[in-house]
């Protein structure tokens, strides 16, 4: 098994990844936060899963975006501890990279929310939708996220009823958040595989900043994705 820290794999995905995949294809790859995050922060783990690294250390003890990825990724697998990886990184030389193949087209429509517990005060609520992958040209992490109009004076069943369209070039890397906001304040989040969507109605169970499930709070959603150009109507 070979070990280096995050730089160093940094530096072998961005200048060899067609040899990195290669190398990781035959050989255990584990990576580890660089000594300097002294407080104990985290690094995006997308980029080192997309070059097939099997062991991906973070720092559990720091709650960030990166540990949410983490959890929705092996909550593909009832948290046993593996998942499988993705074809292209499992089978090199016989299936094509993510880039060579038709993107996936996710459609998320947010319906309603349903919420027991009151809020207090000024009651704004809108969701924000936004995608992490690995792919740099489709980093939604680096842009503006989706959001729903605000819908004013409705803290138990406010409805929005809106639908936003993501292209997706790496599917089975790709992570969908969901945020609550209140005015401007965070209410409840829950971070999915893309995975793990499956097509239909769907409610989404919220939680907080600590990734507690929040009692009695949750979304409706509407879920559907295609092949681009290969849309059924």
């Amino acid at each position: 098994m070979c070990s280096r820290d995050e730089n160093a794999s940094k530096r072998i995905f961005t200048n060899s990844p067609k040899e990195y995949r290669q190398f990781t294809s035959t050989n255990m790859v584990r990576i580890y936060p660089h000594g300097l995050r002294t407080n104990s922060a985290n690094y995006m783990p997308l980029d080192h899963w997309d070059v097939g690294a099997q062991m991906v250390a973070l720092n559990y003890q720091t709650i960030s975006v990166a540990m949410l990825i983490n959890w929705a990724q092996f909550a593909l697998n009832g948290r046993s501890g593996y998942v499988l990886k993705p074809a292209f990184l499992r089978l090199p030389g016989q299936v094509k990279l993510p880039k060579d193949l038709p993107k996936t087209m996710l459609q998320v429509t947010i319906l309603c929310g349903q919420f027991w517990k009151p809020f207090e005060g000024k009651v704004e609520l809108k969701v924000s939708t936004r995608v992490y992958c690995p792919d740099k040209e489709q980093r939604m992490d680096l842009k503006k996220p989706e959001s729903t109009k605000v819908v004013a004076d409705n803290g138990f069943n406010p409805v929005w009823n809106e639908t936003f369209t993501f292209d997706l070039s790496n599917p089975e890397l790709s992570f969908v958040q969901f945020t609550l906001v209140n005015a401007k304040d965070f209410v409840g989040h829950h971070m999915i595989s893309f995975q793990a969507m499956q097509r239909g109605v769907r409610h989404i169970n919220l939680f907080d900043h600590d990734n507690k499930p929040i009692p009695f709070a949750r979304i409706y959603v509407k879920i559907d994705h295609w092949l681009q150009g290969k849309r059924k109507t």
